[in-house]
Parts: structure tokens; sequence; C-alpha cells
């Protein structure tokens, strides 16, 4: 794909399960979704909506019960020798910093143990310690922190130096794609804008493809391009910011941004965990599809 951008990220017919026979539970069903390369696409859905189920399909910690995930036009999701270190280019990063981050090593070691993996997959002369110490540094300056910090422990650092710190252990791997989940919403209101446009700086600089995870949608107008809607495991309505949040033609949709009072105002309250809630799935004649803006019904067959 030389002179192309790269990074675009596809999912086709993906459906996720958990359990088997009568007691297993469908958290995704069937979602065809693309992320064009160096862009942003927003996954909104209230919480049990199946986000998180496709966040972790992406990277490989939940195996999709059908379906595809290209990377580039690569299977990602089912690849085998070389090509399943393409998987290493999708990289995620966490709504919990702390939990993510192990308590017992330092940030330095952290970032240097994600960069001594992505060397692994590197020629043995491009492997050097001194050179990964360098980049420790740089990755922090990076994220806007001191390099000092990294002999600091994850205790030490606030809510936001943890994410940041997980920001950088993400760029470590020089991933294409990028996957943050729910990354402001256990931090601060003070902090959560300097994080937020502290990856929107980071994916123009890097011209990194993010598939951004939230349920705030005044957050997801500010940060992303393009954004898709989920609503119990099912990809109900997708476009632009604009073409979606302004002029929302499924009748979820338009819930959603109903039940925003005013700008900045968290949607959802209730944690609802992804496996309970696709219990209460729709069965697939009684939700309509609209997807890439073409605005034409998916006949019900279809869904």
């Amino acid at each position: 794909m030389t002179g192309e951008p790269v990074g675009e990220l596809q999912l086709q017919k993906l459906t996720v399960r958990y359990g088997h026979g009568r007691t297993a539970t469908t958290a995704v069903r069937d979602v065809d979704l693309t992320v064009p390369a160096g862009r942003v696409l927003g996954l909104v859905g209230e919480s049990g909506s199946g986000k998180s189920s496709i966040a972790r399909s992406v990277v490989g910690l939940t195996e999709p019960t059908t379906g595809r995930i290209l990377l580039d036009g690569v299977d990602v999701a089912h690849a085998r020798g070389r090509t399943a270190r393409l998987r290493h280019e999708i990289q995620m990063v966490f709504q919990d910093p702390y939990s993510s981050l192990d308590p017992h090593l330092t940030i330095g070691e952290t970032i240097e143990e994600a960069l001594l993996a992505a060397e692994r997959r590197q020629p043995p002369r491009s492997r050097s310690r001194t050179r990964r110490r360098q980049q420790v540094g740089h990755l922090l300056e990076q994220v806007d922190l001191d390099p000092d910090r990294s002999r600091s422990l994850p205790s030490t650092l606030s809510g936001g130096q943890r994410q940041r710190v997980a920001l950088a252990r993400a760029l470590a791997a020089a991933p294409r794609v990028l996957i943050a989940d729910e990354i402001t919403s256990s931090l601060d209101v003070s902090v959560q804008g300097s994080v937020l446009n502290l990856l929107t700086g980071l994916q123009r600089e890097l011209g990194l493809t993010v598939l951004f995870i939230s349920h705030n949608l005044a957050v997801v107008r500010h940060v992303c391009d393009d954004v898709a809607v989920l609503s119990r495991g099912r990809l109900v309505e997708s476009g632009t910011v604009t073409e979606v949040l302004e002029n929302p033609q499924h009748p979820y949709t338009q819930k959603l941004l109903a039940s925003v009072p005013q700008l900045g105002v968290r949607l959802f309250t209730e944690p609802v965990d992804d496996h309970a809630s696709a219990k209460a799935a729709r069965t697939p004649t009684e939700l309509d599809g609209y997807h890439s803006r073409s605005l034409e019904r998916v006949s019900q067959q279809q869904i």
C-alpha cells in the first residue's frame, strides 16, 4: 500500500457470543464497520451495547464467534505466523489506567517492556537497551510527562498522569490503530480535557487511526470525525459526526441525543455488563439499520 494511508480497520459481520448452548449471550451481532485510515471514529451507545466487546475482539482479548477483523485488508483475527504480528499494530488504552499498569514496575520499566516486545518483531541489529531508554524518555515527552518520571511507580502518579503513561506504552508499539476505551471516564473533570487534547494532538501528529469508545456524545463531537451508534449489539447508524449528531435518522440515535440535557453531561450513569445486557437483545426483525448515511432501510431479512 505504498503511497496510501495505512491503518484502515474493518469489521465484517462481527459477532461475539459468550457461553454455549442455551446459556449463550450475544454481545455483538453481525457488525459491519470501517474506520478509515487516519480518522477518528466514535463508537457510542449505552452501557452494555457491545462497545467494549468489539474493542476486546479487535485487540485479541476476546475471540470473535464469527466474522473478520481486517487491518489494511489483512484478517488479523485469524492470522498465523508473520501475519499474526500485525495484531500488535493495534493497541488499546483502557478505562482504568491504574489497573492496566503493573504496580510493581516503574513507569520506565513498563514502557521499556512494550518497546522490547516491539523490538522482537524487528531485525536484531535494531535492538539496544540504551536505545530503548532513550525512547522511553522521548515517549514520556510525547505525552507531556517529565522523563524523570520514568523512575516513578504508578501509585505515585495522578489518574491523568497514569493515563498519559498508558498512552505512551501504547505508542511504544508504533501502532497503526489505537483503541481508546472510555479513557477519560474515570478521571477528574479538571483533567479530562487535557487528556483528550493530548490524544487528538498525537492522532494528528502520528496519523493514527483511532476507534474512540464513549457514552458521552459531547466528547465524541469534540474528538471524532465519524461516529457509529450501537444498540444492544447491533450497529444502527453511522456517518460523519455532523451527519449523525445534527441529523440523526434512527429512533435510537434520536433518543440518545434527546437524553442529553446539556453539552458535556454524561448520557449513561448506570453501569451494565455487556454480557447481561445482551441477553435482552431484540430479535433480528425488531431493528432497522442506517449505515453509511445511505438512508436506505435495511431489509428485515438482512438484520
